[in-house]
């Protein structure tokens, strides 16, 4: 419970001594409630999430005499994707076959979307008498035409991120002010192949000159 905390406002922050390699954030979730956590990407880094969840929390005002209802924790890989998750009786889904986004540590969404359809293939493929490789590889050809380039660029990018001190940070924050809040919510979600990048991009040299450093840094 968070009584003091302003459920019009949402937090996300970034630097090494919140969450080296990794992030921080506070949601608002109704009812004088919050979502506070701190997520670290491995092996990115080494450090333990929970050892800089109390001082993050301990630092914003509108959370104080904030107490606890749950707390969660988990581990996601921070790889690419499997080259290959389908093979003669078996299909990858999930963590399995590394379907999250190495970005922002997001997994559930990513491995409902494939669980559907890999169950989808699975069905076909059953209804054919017929569970080869070749007979599931649909589903695999599905999910990479679908997810594939944006999980792809969310891991490259993952591997640039990850190394940037609080000084580079602040510098390529400024990109981030240009984003509107429709665009900041596609980036968060690794929706990088909608059209809006390559739009925003253009329509901002300033940005554009960031990105083509990016790629040097």
């Amino acid at each position: 419970m968070a009584p003091h905390w302003d459920q019009s406002e949402a937090v996300l922050a970034v630097g090494d001594r919140i969450a080296p390699s990794g992030y921080a954030w506070i949601f608002p979730w109704g009812r004088h409630r919050v979502r506070a956590g701190v997520g670290i990407i491995h092996p990115d880094s080494r450090a333990n999430p929970d050892d800089f969840l109390d001082r993050f929390i301990a630092s914003y005002d509108g959370l104080r005499g904030a107490q606890p209802v749950e707390h969660h924790s988990g581990l996601i890989p921070s790889e690419q994707f499997a080259k290959t998750f389908t093979g003669n009786g078996i299909v990858g889904v999930g963590d399995a076959a590394g379907h999250a986004s190495s970005l922002v540590g997001e997994g559930i969404r990513w491995a409902i979307e494939a669980g559907r359809m890999a169950g989808d293939a699975a069905a076909d493929a059953l209804d054919r008498g017929d569970v080869s490789r070749a007979a599931l590889l649909a589903f695999e050809k599905q999910w990479r035409k679908k997810f594939g380039a944006d999980l792809r660029l969310a891991y490259r990018i993952n591997q640039r991120i990850a190394r940037w001190d609080d000084r580079k940070w602040d510098e390529r924050l400024e990109i981030v002010k240009l984003l509107t809040p429709f665009q900041f919510a596609e980036a968060l979600k690794s929706n990088f192949t909608g059209g809006w990048l390559w739009r925003f991009l253009a329509s901002n040299p300033h940005a554009l000159a960031h990105a083509a450093r990016l790629k040097t840094s």
